[in-house]
């Protein structure tokens, strides 16, 4: 076993308390935005706007529409399904549920109340927006499945390939190959300087193009990148990157993964022809395996939660 697949293993070793609304910094956070009228087109002012969600560790967030009719509930932990309900005395009570709000994403709902009593409901389900018509900026979210399924390496910076246009400078990583290496990040065609979020914490270090920090993804619950329009918090011109880690809930749940290779798994197609022109066979896959674990769960219900991971690696 070499150190370095040693150190690599050790220094992923994640334990997190996580409070509900932990990393609902506003860089990760989600809303809600919208306008509520009535049946004629004029704005309701003064409509309770109520949302829950299993994300929270409160029961509930409040708004209330302003005169022109328009809400916003801000800070909402991302990734999470919510259910906003909108209730005003001599109107039916409207509910939008299974509200899907990705990292950063800002859900515009728009909402005509009809006339009746209040506990009469009116709810509709499967109206999640698709498209964020809030924000300007232009980019990629990589959800859990998007995150684990490709075969790809473990480490977070192999992450950033997978976002429209973003890119990385040296050679392909092939089979983890790249596992310790540092590689500049290239934002449309251009080396500039990266913001690297991870729960809200900038890892990119000094101005390097790159990090020094290595995280394993397999933890993540969610990450966005962003390569343009992005807002004044952003210092720097290259590729945004805001982080998400899986967290705990009232329900138990956990994972346990690992992966075995070496240069046996990998074909090799340069011919003695080709060898005596002076081509070589570069990068090859090295005797690799790694083991993944992870568990969250309740510690007091609707209070406090956990989440705890590991990975252990060896080249």
């Amino acid at each position: 076993m070499s150190l370095r697949g040693y150190a690599f293993g050790f220094l992923l070793g994640v334990i997190l308390l996580t409070p509900g609304n932990v990393h609902a910094q506003s860089a990760a956070a989600a809303r809600i935005t919208g306008k509520v009228i009535d049946t004629s087109g004029a704005p309701m002012p003064d409509v309770a706007v109520t949302v829950t969600s299993p994300a929270l560790q409160v029961p509930q967030l409040t708004a209330r529409t302003d005169g022109e009719g328009n809400y916003q509930v801000l800070e909402l932990p991302a990734p999470g399904v919510y259910r906003a309900t909108f209730a005003h005395p001599g109107f039916r009570t409207m509910v939008r549920s299974d509200v899907t709000l990705s990292v950063g994403f800002a859900a515009r709902m728009d909402v005509t109340m009809e006339v009746g009593t209040v506990d009469q409901t009116v709810e509709v389900t499967g109206a999640t927006p698709v498209i964020d018509t809030v924000n300007t900026s232009g980019g990629t979210n990589l959800q859990q499945l998007e995150i684990n399924l490709p075969p790809r390496g473990i480490n977070l910076q192999e992450l950033l390939p997978m976002a429209a246009g973003v890119s990385m400078a040296g050679k392909p990583d092939v089979g983890d190959s790249n596992m310790l290496n540092r590689s500049s990040i290239i934002t449309y065609h251009v080396l500039l300087q990266p913001t690297l979020n991870f729960e809200g914490i900038n890892i990119a270090t000094s101005h390097d193009l790159d990090t020094g920090v290595y995280f394993q993804s397999y933890s993540l619950a969610e990450v966005q990148f962003t390569t343009s329009g992005n807002n004044a918090d952003v210092a720097f011109p290259g590729v945004n990157m805001v982080a998400v880690m899986k967290s705990g809930g009232n329900a138990f749940h956990g994972t346990l993964l690992a992966d075995l290779e070496n240069s046996n798994f990998q074909a090799n197609n340069i011919t003695p022809a080709l060898a005596a022109q002076g081509l070589k066979f570069t990068n090859p896959i090295r005797r690799y395996y790694d083991y993944a674990i992870d568990i969250g769960g309740r510690i007091i219900r609707d209070k406090l939660w956990f989440y705890a991971a590991l990975l252990f690696g060896c080249t």
